[in-house]
């Protein structure tokens, strides 16, 4: 998929010539000829994966690292030593480490998901702009409140007897 531009032969945004042909930017780039990495905490082809780790442990190309130093002897569950850390996603409570809230991921929950995102681990895909898209619990309710009369929804005490 290639384009022709001011007679010179280029490649489409997230396509690089390769050989003479364009072919689709490799997993972990994007953009003009594919010179830019996925930002963390995106990965893979055209950044359409989100690591669930620390950002400094996502690698653009295939993700959270497999060898993470931070998680070695990390704790899921109860702690069995007080100055044991909890693993990445998890987050102290008391002597437990619990899995992050809705919307949250990182060490010690510390990120919100990115935007378009939402949910549990940021599972959850977003059906609407990410202005509308709340990281928590999804699109948010778009119509505006001044539209309605608050007067209509009121019920009268003489109403509840």
């Amino acid at each position: 998929m290639c384009r022709i531009t001011f007679g010179t032969e280029n490649c489409s945004t997230n396509f690089q010539k390769v050989g003479g042909v364009c072919e689709e930017c490799p997993p972990g780039y994007f953009g003009l000829e594919c010179k830019q990495s996925c930002p963390p905490p995106t990965f893979g082809k055209l950044c359409g994966d989100t690591c669930y780790c620390a950002h400094n442990e996502c690698n653009p190309t295939y993700g959270c690292s497999k060898e993470e130093k931070d998680t070695k002897g990390c704790a899921v569950g109860s702690l069995k030593e007080n100055n044991q850390k909890c693993c990445s996603n998890h987050y102290k409570v008391n002597h437990t480490c619990q899995a992050c809230p809705p919307g949250y991921f990182d060490l010690d929950c510390s990120s919100q998901c990115p935007p378009s995102r939402y949910g549990f681990m940021c599972a959850y895909l977003c059906n609407c702009s990410n202005s509308y898209c709340n990281h928590v619990t999804g699109c948010l309710l778009t119509r505006d409140l001044e539209d309605v009369n608050v007067e209509d929804n009121v019920i009268e005490n003489d109403e509840l007897a």
